[in-house]
């Protein structure tokens, strides 16, 4: 059956022996690949460890982030408070003459 299947494709599409070899190769690879998507749906999945989560880390960790912000903040606000403060002090100024 399978030198059938080899002269009727050779003989259909005009491959050489080798080229007839490779053909038949690539659609078994396709037919494999084809069938192993079905049958890897029917394996279980992995089943994940469950961890617990531990309050103490959750409490450190919310501590270390707000102490990160804060410092964000104030940074950011001690980098440009004086420019505001000119800004309203000049306006201001601008105002009373």
């Amino acid at each position: 059956m399978f030198n059938k299947l080899r002269y009727y494709i050779k003989d259909y599409f005009a491959f050489n022996q080798s080229e007839t070899k490779g053909f038949l190769f690539l659609i078994f690879l396709i037919f494999a690949l084809i069938v192993s998507v079905f049958i890897f749906d029917f394996l279980p999945d992995k089943q994940k460890a469950h961890k617990t989560i531990d309050p103490k880390k959750v409490e450190e960790m919310m501590a270390k982030i707000s102490v990160k912000e804060a410092d964000k903040k104030s940074k950011y606000y001690d980098k440009y408070e004086n420019k505001f403060e000119k800004y309203d002090n000049e306006s201001h100024l601008a105002r009373t003459i």
